[in-house]
């Protein structure tokens, strides 16, 4: 292959069937790769790999994690760090970082549990820190997240390969909700705390199953046309000890990152006759239920939510799915399996499931090429 210059790295002349090296990008650390195709000698048509690129900061990240830090502060510098130009390496790092934090933050509220030794005064205020902790751990997670979803971020997941990016999206939303349901069983009384940015909306609640109960609507604000709802009715079934605790999270432009290879779609005939691909058409809208792993949790009443397209132009045949993933290998499907489609317009779909997890709506869509004949 001959010399050349891609992605700001001059590549030199590599034999074929060889794998260039070279350092990444001015300002990341790591190895970019670039291969020379045999038998012909000529680069690899997707360009070079920079999946490895990283920002120099995420060292500084992983000593902090050794030195036994607290994890909501931790969390508020990777949180500082992500509004900075994202590399590949950063999304990958950031979300196993995430990962890695949530399970560091449970070690040390074990430090915080109340001993027979403690006097009630005592005993209170490490209840009132454990809360505080983990507020605040959420609320920069939610940061963190919000940064590794905006429009300028999608670069760096592009410099991912499909299954890396998948991996990465399904660790994340894993991640936020264990995170949130950290903060739910640490939350002293029945409260709702709401964190709201533009790419991530996060609702965590303790809530008394006693008296009169409403049905549940997530998010407050309707204003995004994107929103779900739990009966009365499941809160009911599903309350332990007269309680109940309950995670919601909207999430924008992620559904991009889980790949809609294997959905398994509902194709009517027009599907069949047009070239389309098929899209992830929504946010991604999660409801989970007292901390089991969340599909187990079968419902009474269906759960119901509300999508907004994303692409209101040239769609067809919505599917009301649901991310079906291993937790050991964080990999996954679409699944339409429990879920019906109640209603849909240009704008707009509403669906049924009969279980909890993470919605979203797939279509097929239509790439309209612009000003050709026939």
């Amino acid at each position: 292959c001959d010399p050349m210059e891609a992605r700001d790295i001059m590549w030199s002349r590599t034999r074929q069937g060889q794998v260039a090296k070279q350092p990444c990008p001015i300002g990341s650390i790591g190895v970019a790769t670039f291969r020379c195709l045999a038998p012909d000698g000529i680069w690899e048509t997707q360009g070079p790999d920079l999946s490895n690129c990283s920002s120099p900061w995420i060292n500084h990240i992983t000593q902090k994690m050794k030195s036994g830090e607290m994890a909501a502060n931790i969390a508020r510098e990777l949180a500082e760090h992500t509004k900075n130009h994202l590399y590949a390496g950063d999304i990958t790092y950031s979300v196993s970082a995430m990962v890695q934090l949530v399970n560091l933050l449970d070690v040390q509220l074990r430090n915080l549990t109340p001993g027979g030794k403690d006097s009630a005064a005592r005993s209170l205020n490490k209840l009132q820190k454990r809360e505080r902790s983990c507020r605040a751990y959420v609320q920069a997670m939610v940061e963190t997240v919000n940064n590794l979803l905006q429009p300028q971020a999608l670069n760096a997941w592009r410099d991912l390969n499909a299954s890396e990016q998948q991996r990465a999206a399904t660790k994340l939303l894993d991640t936020v909700e264990d995170s949130a349901f950290v903060l739910a069983d640490n939350l002293l009384k029945t409260d709702i705390v709401r964190e709201n940015t533009d790419n991530i909306q996060l609702e965590v609640a303790r809530l008394s199953t006693d008296g009169n109960l409403e049905d549940l609507k997530f998010p407050q604000n309707m204003d995004h046309g994107s929103t779900i709802q739990l009966s009365a009715n499941t809160l009911k079934q599903n309350g332990r000890n007269g309680e109940i605790r309950v995670a919601f999270v909207l999430y924008n432009n992620l559904g991009t990152y889980l790949s809609t290879e294997n959905a398994s779609m509902k194709l009517g005939t027009e599907a069949m006759s047009t070239n389309h691909s098929v899209i992830v058409n929504s946010p991604v809208i999660t409801a989970a239920i007292n901390k089991e792993f969340s599909n187990k949790v079968y419902l009474a009443d269906p759960v119901v939510f509300t999508v907004k397209h994303i692409k209101s132009e040239e769609n067809f045949n919505p599917n009301c799915s649901f991310w079906s993933y291993t937790k050991r290998t964080m990999t996954g499907y679409w699944s339409t399996q429990g879920c019906r489609l109640l209603t849909t317009n240009k704008t707009h779909t509403t669906c049924s499931c009969n279980h909890l997890t993470n919605f979203a709506v797939l279509m097929a869509h239509v790439e309209v090429k612009v000003g050709v004949a026939d």
